[in-house]
Protein backbone atom coordinates (compact mmCIF):
# COMPACT_ATOMS: atom_id res chain seq x y z
CA UNK A 1 0.00 0.00 0.00
CA UNK A 2 1.50 3.44 -0.53
CA UNK A 3 1.16 6.15 1.19
CA UNK A 4 -0.54 9.76 -0.65
CA UNK A 5 1.71 12.51 0.49
CA UNK A 6 2.10 15.71 -0.52
CA UNK A 7 5.15 15.68 -3.14
CA UNK A 8 2.99 12.65 -4.13
CA UNK A 9 -0.27 13.69 -4.85
CA UNK A 10 -1.87 17.36 -5.75
CA UNK A 11 -5.07 16.34 -3.61
CA UNK A 12 -2.80 16.29 -0.64
CA UNK A 13 -1.00 19.84 -1.73
CA UNK A 14 -5.16 20.96 -2.38
CA UNK A 15 -6.32 19.94 0.99
CA UNK A 16 -3.68 21.17 2.77
CA UNK A 17 -4.63 24.18 1.13
CA UNK A 18 -8.65 24.10 2.21
CA UNK A 19 -7.44 22.98 5.60
CA UNK A 20 -4.97 25.78 6.03
CA UNK A 21 -7.88 28.40 5.09
CA UNK A 22 -10.54 27.08 7.50
CA UNK A 23 -8.40 27.10 10.54
CA UNK A 24 -7.09 30.71 9.76
CA UNK A 25 -11.16 31.67 9.07
CA UNK A 26 -10.83 32.60 5.24
CA UNK A 27 -12.96 31.48 2.36
CA UNK A 28 -13.30 27.88 1.53
CA UNK A 29 -15.70 26.10 -0.19
CA UNK A 30 -16.49 22.11 0.32
CA UNK A 31 -17.93 20.09 -2.82
CA UNK A 32 -19.54 16.85 -3.05
CA UNK A 33 -20.82 14.97 -6.04
CA UNK A 34 -22.73 12.01 -6.93
CA UNK A 35 -22.12 9.64 -9.69
CA UNK A 36 -24.22 7.03 -11.32
CA UNK A 37 -22.54 4.64 -13.53
CA UNK A 38 -19.69 7.14 -14.23
CA UNK A 39 -21.95 10.26 -14.82
CA UNK A 40 -22.47 13.23 -12.10
CA UNK A 41 -26.22 13.47 -11.20
CA UNK A 42 -25.94 15.73 -8.45
CA UNK A 43 -23.54 18.16 -7.25
CA UNK A 44 -23.46 20.35 -3.99
CA UNK A 45 -21.32 23.01 -2.77
CA UNK A 46 -21.05 24.68 0.81
CA UNK A 47 -19.39 28.15 1.20
CA UNK A 48 -19.82 28.95 4.67
CA UNK A 49 -18.48 32.56 4.54
CA UNK A 50 -19.57 33.77 1.11
CA UNK A 51 -22.41 36.11 1.69
CA UNK A 52 -25.97 35.49 0.30
CA UNK A 53 -27.39 38.56 -1.98
CA UNK A 54 -30.78 37.33 -1.21
CA UNK A 55 -30.39 37.16 2.48
CA UNK A 56 -28.99 38.65 5.46
CA UNK A 57 -27.05 35.32 5.96
CA UNK A 58 -24.12 35.15 5.05
CA UNK A 59 -23.10 31.11 3.45
CA UNK A 60 -24.44 29.67 0.87
CA UNK A 61 -25.00 26.23 -0.20
CA UNK A 62 -25.34 25.34 -3.97
CA UNK A 63 -26.83 22.57 -5.36
CA UNK A 64 -27.77 20.63 -9.00
CA UNK A 65 -29.20 18.15 -10.48
CA UNK A 66 -29.35 17.10 -13.88
CA UNK A 67 -32.05 18.01 -15.65
CA UNK A 68 -33.68 19.98 -13.00
CA UNK A 69 -31.20 23.25 -12.67
CA UNK A 70 -29.12 24.79 -9.91
CA UNK A 71 -30.12 26.57 -6.76
CA UNK A 72 -28.65 28.42 -3.77
CA UNK A 73 -29.89 28.99 -0.71
CA UNK A 74 -28.81 29.98 3.00
CA UNK A 75 -26.73 28.18 5.17
CA UNK A 76 -28.50 29.34 7.73
CA UNK A 77 -31.89 27.22 7.40
CA UNK A 78 -33.78 30.39 7.39
CA UNK A 79 -37.27 30.81 5.58
CA UNK A 80 -36.13 32.17 1.78
CA UNK A 81 -36.53 29.04 -0.44
CA UNK A 82 -33.92 28.69 -2.70
CA UNK A 83 -33.10 29.79 -5.64
CA UNK A 84 -32.79 28.78 -9.38
CA UNK A 85 -29.52 30.02 -10.66
CA UNK A 86 -29.45 28.06 -13.76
Amino acid sequence: MKLITEQSSPFCSNLQILINRFVKGEEYAVALALLVEGKVVLGVMACPKLENHKSSSSGCLFFATVGEGAYVQSLEGDSHPPQKVL
